[in-house]
């Protein structure tokens, strides 16, 4: 076996044998876990789902948007509440992670 085969299969097998790493306390995941858990139990979802449904019309003005199609009436507004909405939940989630 040559210098470097045994140079990589002491490599192989300390990576194999190393312990995993520690999860970050600031995993965004967690937090948004931990953020949906307290919603459920305030019964909150239902809040959110409306607020990103936007009775349909979130999804038409995306579309638009992203196909860069012409926008119609509405469309402005829907898409500043789904902003809202958006920057609400990453600003609980940064709230989360600090905690």
């Amino acid at each position: 076996m040559s210098r470097y085969a045994r140079q990589f299969a002491a490599a192989a097998s300390a990576y194999d044998n190393a312990s995993p790493p520690e999860p970050d306390d600031r995993d965004p995941s967690d937090a948004v876990a931990a953020i949906a858990d307290r919603d459920i139990a305030n019964w909150n979802v239902g809040e959110v789902y409306e607020d990103l449904y936007g009775e349909g019309q979130v999804a038409g003005a995306l579309d638009r948007l992203m196909c860069g199609t012409r926008a119609q009436f509405g469309d402005e507004r829907v898409l500043q509440n789904l902003r809202r909405r958006l920057l609400a939940l990453e600003s609980d989630v940064e709230r989360e992670m600090a905690s």
